[in-house]
């Protein structure tokens, strides 16, 4: 999944603290919403990368592996 806007990117600091709690640029923000979408993608098997977009604006880039079928036969 890729996420992309035109601001004006990440700072620095999120850009270099990616997984850690409580890193946020916000007033009065907790920073606990990247850190909880990358610890959950990193749990599962993916990645969640940060970049500066071409021309301005930032991109949230998460892989995620592929579900495989389960020896038994799949959901029930």
């Amino acid at each position: 999944m890729l996420i992309r806007d035109h601001g004006p990117g990440w700072p620095e600091i999120v850009r270099d603290h990616l997984g850690e709690p409580f890193v946020t640029t916000r007033p009065g923000g907790v920073g606990l919403g990247l850190y909880f979408a990358y610890q959950l993608t990193e749990t599962i098997g993916g990645t969640l990368e940060l970049d500066a977009a071409e021309g301005g604006g930032a991109i949230a880039r998460m892989v995620l592996p592929v579900a495989r079928e389960s020896a038994g036969g799949g959901a029930r």
